[in-house]
């Protein structure tokens, strides 16, 4: 996959940090998960190795960078944005965040290219210098979209053990004691999922960068 226009669509987006601080949903939490995220060396290195390793890379990692589309009240990216940020900011890769409703055309490039759900990083090799003619277009290492596979089985866990849980959701905009019940176990779901990740889960994303790199 290649993002033709990644040289004007970059600079528009958000270093973490200060989209973490502007969020209108879940910031208090969000930041501080991102103050306690810590990537282990191992993992860090194993991530680093793939990604220099990668063949269209070949060792040039300073041209890499991490691009991310999501939006505030995005749960999934509440708990995985702090620790993806900490692991790009730990191998050394650059990311931006973009808010999907702020970047229609960036929404419209990933929904036709077969990703409708957030957060989507994706991980892009983009030399700004060539000889070859279309090289200076970014070529997408690969993607990585909503949550890693071992945290779908713990949220399918959760929602059985909270049968009620879909049936708020199919009725919160049209009742509103519905509404204020799904709430507030949406807000209790977001605060098992931190501690699932702080307990293990974060590290799977590093997996799956990995993995992703070594076949993508």
């Amino acid at each position: 996959m290649y993002y033709a226009d990644l040289a004007q669509v970059w600079p528009t987006g958000i270093a973490a940090p200060d989209y973490f601080s502007s969020l209108k949903y879940y910031r208090n939490m969000v930041e501080s998960l991102y103050r306690k995220a810590v990537v282990d060396d191992a993992d860090a290195k194993r991530v680093s190795d793939a990604l220099a390793a990668h063949p269209a890379v070949n060792g040039r990692t300073d041209a890499v960078r991490a691009l991310v589309v999501t939006e505030d009240w995005c749960g999934d990216s509440a708990v995985t944005l702090p620790y993806v940020t900490r692991l790009c900011e730990t191998i050394g890769v650059p990311l931006r965040i973009f808010r999907q409703s702020e970047a229609q055309e960036l929404k419209k490039w990933y929904v036709d290219n077969g990703t409708e759900h957030i957060p989507v990083v994706s991980m892009l090799f983009a030399p700004e210098e060539s000889d070859a003619a279309d090289a200076s277009i970014p070529i997408e290492l690969f993607r990585w979209v909503e949550r890693p596979a071992a945290a779908h089985d713990k949220v399918s866990e959760w929602v059985a053990a909270h049968p009620e849980f879909p049936e708020l959701r199919s009725r919160k905009d049209t009742d509103e004691a519905a509404s204020r019940e799904y709430f507030r176990l949406y807000a209790k779901l977001l605060r098992d999922m931190a501690g699932w990740y702080r307990d293990g889960l974060w590290r799977e994303i590093a997996v799956e960068f990995q993995q992703n790199l070594q076949t993508g």
